[in-house]
């Protein structure tokens, strides 16, 4: 193992040695070095061709995802470059990873060719209304709007009041005012007022950031111990719990961190399955990537539901991020 790991917690590799001794090694080269820059179009600002041409005579290079449309991979040029354009600085396009990408596409993929297909004005009652109930920094807030070219409501909740205005200003730049309403709330209890009032809901939960750690950069991970993650586990559960109960019967949610561990991810699932036992189902989540595996179904002597299957973790390389996803049908 390559010396400059020993520098990550202990404990965190140990646990990841855990939930991937097949893929531990390569894992571990993950955290050598930062992943290569990645973005995806802004459909309320530009359509796929005419971005094409944009980078062509901008002499950005880059290169499309087939099986992720509208996202692309920045060539051998620093993210600098691409931030000088008037492409970025328009907000045609928003930097963002390929994971980080997938929630929202997960929670739309029924409503991709229905909302593109309606007239906001002509038919405002067919609009979905959708709740992003820890919106900040907004990148999936406004992923939401431009999947479905403006044709949809989108609530925007954060609690943290410089996150809030960060988000706001995301949601400026990519043109997203009139679809999004932001609130600076505490979205553990929001559902207290809006119960029952989404058709779609996006709990994309702050976590530990595993995925995110670069063991040259303490600051990355100086952070983490176990009881962080137990405190996030805490928090998620709260989440999870008002953004289902925010949601209409018969809607959508999607629960998405970017971490690796159990206990933030399929364990907030289990925990939460087993408090709307008789009105909340896990459904299929489809991950279009190679890097893509099902949930677990136990962890260290904790037994979950065999549907826990249905979850998907992604397993991070030099593009991708780890992420779980989980998406659940209100009865």
């Amino acid at each position: 193992m390559d010396r400059r790991l020993e520098k990550l917690p202990k404990e965190f590799l140990d646990k990841l040695k855990q939930l991937y001794p097949a893929q531990f090694t390569s894992l571990c080269r993950t955290f050598l070095e930062p992943k290569v820059t990645t973005f995806r179009v802004n459909l309320l600002k530009t359509d796929l061709p005419s971005l094409r041409r944009d980078l062509t005579a901008a002499y950005i290079k880059a290169r499309e995802l087939p099986d992720v449309p509208g996202a692309f991979v920045l060539g051998n040029q620093p993210l600098r470059e691409l931030q000088e354009t008037d492409i970025y600085k328009q907000g045609r396009i928003y930097v963002q990873n390929i994971s980080s990408m997938l929630p929202v596409k997960v929670l739309l993929s029924d409503l991709f060719t229905k909302c593109q297909m309606l007239n906001v004005e002509s038919c405002p009652e067919q609009i979905p209304f959708v709740l992003d109930l820890c919106a900040a920094p907004g990148s999936k807030t406004t992923q939401i709007v431009s999947e479905l070219k403006g044709n949809v409501k989108v609530l925007a909740v954060e609690r943290d009041r410089p996150r809030y205005y960060k988000l706001q200003a995301n949601i400026k730049m990519q043109g997203c005012e009139e679809q999004v309403k932001v609130v600076n709330d505490d979205g553990g209890a929001f559902f207290k007022n809006n119960s029952d009032r989404f058709d779609r809901v996006l709990v994309d939960a702050p976590c530990s950031s595993e995925s995110g750690f670069i063991a040259t950069e303490p600051r990355t991970y100086s952070y983490w111990s176990p009881k962080r993650v137990n405190e996030c586990r805490r928090r998620q559960k709260m989440l999870l719990y008002s953004g289902v109960r925010c949601l209409k019967p018969g809607g959508v949610l999607v629960y998405s961190t970017c971490t690796f561990s159990p206990e933030e991810n399929e364990s907030v699932v289990a925990h939460v399955l087993g408090k709307f036992p008789d009105s909340l189902v896990l459904e299929d989540v489809t991950i279009p990537l190679k890097n893509s595996v099902p949930g677990l179904t136990s962890w260290n002597g904790d037994t979950f539901a065999p549907d826990l299957k249905k979850t998907r973790r992604i397993i991070p390389d030099e593009m991708l991020e780890s992420f779980y996803v989980a998406r659940f049908r209100k009865l």
